[in-house]
């Protein structure tokens, strides 16, 4: 973000950062704020202003929604995509300082004046505040070091883990100023400690603060002649014509969903603009805030959301009809745990040994490392899969999940030495997302999924025949080896690229393809279509629920996909396991 030079309008702010909060209250100039981030929860008054998502992973919809004149933030504030956004609409924005000893303090306290111009207020808050603090740590250092109580500041409990502060957090300086001995020693940010680590460590005191959040379709089936037809083909078990159908209704179900999801969002942009700038009307018909919210960030939005969507679940059908199991998709044979280790190598290892992938990609390193990772462990799956040319089904089967299992205890070794902020980044990651959607990461993964989505139905007269079996398929003329090659590879392609700008979006593939299997049947030629239109139809669909659930923040995708997806796979597991031997 660019400095700012002269002093800005900050009537309305948006302030970024517990500690820059407390000190605008602090300053008695709360009345100019408009939103905050999900760490600032003290004092209590603050919980009730907008929150535009956790500070490291900002939602800048969310942040334009409440119409700021100015952004004040602690430094490594984000994710850079977000920055981006904000500084194409010129809003002024400042950085402070990260720290949280006695000097940095005083010194935030001074530099949040200086931004929101009440240097006076601030300079007397300021030495207020240093001559208590040299108070408390003169008497800190009067008292023997025997004295001092030793405290143990937990963060969160979760899955049995203890998440404790350690050295370089804002409780660590607390504790140290209060004249306390931070329990957890010198490990540095926030570590998950055993019982037995705890009780160890002796804490004479402990503090708990439980982990801040991080915060319309209609017309697609009113043609009268149209749902009679699907009534009629459904009825006479004429599935290829119900099939064609809904092919037709799924793709204005698509564009539907895809109009809803540019005017849908936590700022109220203009929907006539955006009719008109459809139209074909220039950019004037748009003022700068909604040419920005709709241009630069929901149209990015839908557009992922569709590719993602429709690759999913197209991976989902292939995957499927490959293994002849009703279980498989893309994480099966280990590719979307190849791509997430991928991104958690950049995410934690990133500055040290991979620097001039950063130099020479940027920020968008991260989705290139991901589908790096996608491809290799495709590679090394069909390597081991394969042998005298001919490829293995149930080998591949039982390598992805091993390899999947190997990718996952790596990815487990590398959460365990991340830091706050990388684990910050890692659960998002994880828990999958399209708030960083941008035309740069389409075009990136954008012709790798199209050309995956293009090639795959062309496979569906063999997969039909694949599922008789592979010497039933061979005996038909179907040449199964080539299409196991072509089948894998674009699976891998798609997935990987859809991991690489997305992140971890789980149950796509099992859910779109189950629920079209139950109305038009097995059938490859129509199912393949069907399922990349639904596919892009749920995602952009349930982008819309977390964008507007806890607006003006937003929740990961993933988790929207999952509350759908996991009792739906428990149903479709309960329902076929008879014919599964289970």
């Amino acid at each position: 973000m660019a400095e700012v030079l002269e002093q800005p309008d900050t009537s309305r702010v948006v302030s970024v950062g517990g500690a820059i909060t407390e000190i605008i209250y602090a300053l008695g100039e709360e009345n100019r704020l408009v939103g905050r981030d999900s760490t600032s929860i003290y004092p209590e008054a603050a919980t009730k202003l907008p929150d535009v998502g956790y500070m490291r992973q900002l939602a800048p919809e969310g942040v334009l929604a409440v119409n700021p004149t100015a952004i004040v933030a602690v430094e490594g504030s984000g994710p850079p995509e977000a920055l981006a956004v904000l500084k194409e609409a010129n809003i002024p924005f400042t950085s402070v300082p990260e720290t949280y000893d006695k000097d940095g303090i005083v010194n935030k306290i001074r530099a949040v004046g200086a931004f929101l111009g009440v240097k006076e207020k601030a300079e007397t808050l300021a030495q207020s505040v240093e001559k208590d603090l040299a108070a408390a740590m003169a008497d800190s250092a009067a008292r023997p070091q025997g004295e001092r109580k030793r405290v143990l500041f937990i963060l969160s409990t979760q899955g049995g883990r203890v998440l404790a502060s350690g050295t370089g957090t804002a409780a660590a300086g607390i504790i140290e100023l209060a004249g306390g001995v931070n329990a957890v020693g010198t490990l540095p940010g926030y570590k998950a400690l055993t019982e037995e680590a705890i009780i160890e460590r002796t804490p004479q005191s402990t503090e708990r603060r439980p982990m801040p959040r991080s915060e319309a379709m209609e017309g697609a089936m009113r043609r009268p002649a149209l749902a009679a037809r699907i009534v009629r083909d459904w009825r006479s078990g004429d599935r290829a014509g119900l099939a064609r159908c809904l092919i037709a209704v799924l793709a204005v179900l698509a564009a539907a969903t895809f109009m809803t999801s540019i005017t849908t969002g936590a700022a109220d942009a203009s929907l006539s603009s955006i009719f008109r700038w459809l139209s074909g009307e220039t950019d004037q018909a748009m003022s700068a805030r909604d040419r920005i919210i709709i241009l630069d960030i929901r149209l990015p939005r839908a557009v992922l959301g569709m590719l993602v969507g429709a690759s999913l679940a197209v991976s989902g059908v292939v995957m499927q009809g490959l293994f002849r199991n009703p279980l498989a998709d893309p994480g099966l044979v280990g590719v979307s745990s190849g791509a997430s280790l991928g991104a958690v190598l950049l995410i934690v290892l990133g500055d040290v040994a991979f620097g001039p992938l950063f130099a020479v990609f940027g920020f968008y390193a991260l989705p290139f490392g991901a589908f790096l990772g996608g491809l290799a462990t495709t590679l090394l799956l069909y390597r081991i899969a394969t042998r005298g040319g001919q490829t293995s089904v149930a080998t591949m089967l039982l390598a992805g999940i091993a390899l999947g299992a190997l990718a996952g205890a790596v990815t487990g070794v590398l959460v365990f030495i991340a830091d706050d902020k990388q684990l910050r980044d890692l659960t998002f990651w994880g828990l999958g997302s399209l708030a960083g959607a941008n035309w740069t990461k389409i075009a990136a993964a954008g012709p790798i999924i199209l050309v995956s989505l293009a090639v795959v139905p062309f496979l569906a007269r063999g997969l039909n025949a694949i599922t008789l079996g592979e010497a039933a398929a061979y005996h038909m003329g179907v040449p199964v080896q080539r299409l196991k090659n072509i089948a894998v590879f674009s699976v891998a392609g798609a997935t990987g690229a859809s991991v690489a700008v997305s992140g971890g979006i789980g149950f796509v593939g099992i859910v779109v393809p189950h629920l079209l299997r139950l109305v038009i049947g097995p059938d490859h030629r129509y199912l393949l279509p069907a399922s990349a239109l639904l596919g892009g139809t749920l995602l952009i669909f349930a982008d819309m629920l977390a964008r507007t659930i806890v607006s003006p923040a937003e929740l990961p995708i993933g988790i929207i996909t999952a509350f759908v997806g996991a009792p739906f796979f428990l149903w479709v597991l309960l329902r076929g396991r008879s014919n599964m031997g289970l």
